[in-house]
């Protein structure tokens, strides 16, 4: 599939370099490309650069444009004919003209639900348990706390195009209670609450009308200009609606209306204020008659942004216009402050009371598939959102036995809470059977075994990709190079949170007896003894770096392998890993391919990329 962005100046549906030269060429994929949804962008730049198939429809690749561009010379039928094969030629690969098709979905199966409960276990990835205190004994305790917005709901996973309705799910805290409710009391508290949309509006008590009144007017209008007499008048407590498919107001119609909010912002304290809208469609936000966000266009769900300083005390002046043409409607206003008060404090205030009250706290924390979708970027970069690192804060502070189970698909700030908290756990979204999988590693009857597939950053700040985030200019510069990942982190001596290819687990393993066999001129099989000398059955990860002789415009060392093994405590086991010469070469682009440097290279077997056991050399000749 072709994304949307251009690269070096061609988009990439129409990147002769990437869908011709390499992939179909240099690789010989003999399948086809399909474009993300709306990427095309062309018709003979298109089908002359690679791509096959347009999605979701054919605006450009259809029967009219297509014969205009083959009269014109642009194309030829032997493009066609080529793009045509393509596409029979997976259906003949997938069997489609030799069976029935069946567009029903097949049935649910337990044997499927225990390959997503294995899959879960062997994701979940113990990041920090400081004086074993995981896995918990039940029978050393008396009761539980449980608390967090992710505790009482099943995260199976992200939003948007990745988001899943799963056969079944359930929450960890009825699977804790399931397995464990018997024997020991379990206390729950939600102690914050993570919105059902993107962004968390301003709540009603800092929004005023003219006349002094908590809230904010609302005029709705038919038709999408905002023009003639509203169709309806009334005060909005706040602006956050996710109306989807239905209409915001009777008689005003689920399609082709707009909405102007008028009112006065409050700012809690004096400091910069990021504010948010979230839209679908069209949106306009004034604060004191300056236009500071500006969206005027149809689209799907988008997150904009502005910042500003605000005055403790001071009414500021805003104005909020909106514009739904078809589809699903959204419309929010929201800003990155997170305040003590109503509601929230007393969520945690009960949270607080709830671990005190237990032997131990475990918080669910983390994202959801409305913080982690398409169409817009996380809220706060990688912060927990809604009160989230205060609720934990004020968690471990009450009960210093505080676990945190963390749900999302990347990095977390815990730079509030991390050194403070014995235990964490990254679940990321685990899917339909994550819960069990959680409670189960909680609990000891499973053993974690994941590694992290990327450096744990423990800001953005630390993301080569954050440096040019949001630059007007659109044009996202890849300065990092080659050194992608673990590969840049290495090279500017930064030191992320965790590194990549960490993760802990409750039993421990050692490393002996490292052999490097040649195999040929440039190609080697690595053996190694690993051993299991903890008390619990458990996986390792082995992973096999490679350092070249000269790393001086190459990243000083690269992961070339890995494999696992399930040990029983004391079981011994030689793991064999074959590094091929691709192991051994890097792209040399002044000759256009990939070369082999002559030397001796250094290979580590490690348990992470800082976490070196056995070392051992192979050399190649010139």
């Amino acid at each position: 599939m072709a994304s949307y962005n251009k690269i070096n100046g061609w988009y990439a549906s129409e990147n002769e370099h990437l869908l011709q030269d390499i992939l179909k060429n240099e690789w010989g994929f003999k399948g086809l490309v399909i474009s993300d949804w709306g990427a095309t962008h062309s018709t003979s730049n298109a089908i002359r650069h690679g791509l096959d198939l347009e999605m979701p429809t054919g605006e450009y690749l259809n029967r009219d444009k297509i014969m205009h561009a083959i009269q014109k010379r642009e194309i030829t039928k032997a493009d066609i004919d080529n793009m045509v094969r393509r596409i029979l030629w997976v259906k003949f690969q997938s069997g489609l003209f030799d069976r029935p098709q069946n567009l029903s979905y097949p049935d649910p199966s337990e044997a499927s639900a225990e390959l997503a409960y294995d899959v879960a276990v062997r994701s979940i990835v113990l990041l920090k348990n400081s004086n074993h205190i995981l896995p918990v004994d039940l029978t050393k305790i008396k009761s539980i706390a449980v608390i967090g917005p992710n505790a009482s709901v099943a995260r199976t996973g992200g939003g948007g195009s990745s988001h899943v309705v799963p056969w079944r799910a359930i929450d960890p805290l009825t699977q804790l209670k399931n397995v464990a409710g018997n024997q020991v009391e379990i206390n729950y508290a939600q102690g914050v609450q993570l919105s059902a949309s993107p962004l968390q509006a301003i709540p009603s008590e800092f929004l005023r009308t003219k006349d002094g009144k908590h809230g904010i007017n609302g005029e709705y209008f038919k038709g999408t200009q905002l023009e003639g007499s509203p169709t309806f008048q009334r005060l909005d407590s706040n602006v956050d609606f996710v109306w989807e498919e239905n209409e915001p107001v009777p008689s005003l119609g689920k399609d082709h209306f707009s909405v102007r909010w008028t009112g006065y912002l409050l700012a809690p304290e004096s400091r910069n204020y990021v504010l948010y809208t979230a839209s679908d469609d069209g949106i306009r936000l004034y604060v004191n008659n300056k236009l500071m966000i500006d969206n005027w266009t149809d689209h799907g769900t988008t997150i904009d942004s502005a910042q500003i300083f605000l005055k403790a005390g001071e009414k500021y002046e805003i104005k909020l216009e909106f514009f739904e043409n078809a589809g699903s409607a959204i419309c929010q206003l929201g800003w990155d402050y997170f305040g003590a008060e109503g509601e929230e404090a007393e969520r945690i205030v009960e949270a607080v009371r709830v671990a005190k009250e237990s032997d131990i706290a475990i918080v669910f924390a983390g994202s959801s598939e409305y913080i982690e979708s398409e169409g817009y970027d996380r809220i706060g970069g990688v912060k927990l959102t809604s009160g989230q690192d205060e609720l934990i804060e004020a968690v471990v502070k009450a009960n210093p036995k505080t676990i945190v189970v963390l749900y999302g698909g990347t990095s977390t700030d815990m730079s509030k809470w991390g050194e403070k908290v014995p235990a964490i756990l990254d679940v990321f979204f685990p899917g339909q059977e994550g819960s069990r999988a959680i409670i189960d590693i909680l609990l000891g009857k499973a053993n974690p075994s994941g590694k992290l597939p990327f450096s744990f950053i423990q800001s953005q700040h630390q993301s080569p990709a954050y440096k040019g985030y949001q630059d007007p200019s659109k044009i996202a510069h890849y300065s990092e190079g080659i050194y992608v990942g673990y590969r840049y982190y290495e090279k500017n001596r930064i030191q992320p949170a965790f590194p990549f290819g960490f993760g802990l687990s409750y039993t421990e393993f050692e490393y002996t007896n490292m052999q490097v066999e040649p195999l040929s001129k440039d190609s080697c099989l690595v053996s190694i003894d690993i051993k299991n000398i903890g008390q619990m059955t458990g996986t390792e990860i082995v992973q096999i770096y490679v350092v070249p002789p000269d790393a001086s415009n190459r990243p000083l060392k690269e992961l070339k392998g890995f494999a696992a093994v399930t040990l029983r405590p004391g079981e011994n086991q030689n793991v064999r890993i074959i590094l091929n010469p691709r192991s051994f070469s890097y792209y040399d682009q002044t000759q256009g391919k990939w070369v082999i440097q002559s030397g001796k290279y250094t290979i580590l077997a490690s348990s992470s990329s800082v976490d070196t056991r056995q070392q051992a050399f192979f050399e190649i000749m010139p």
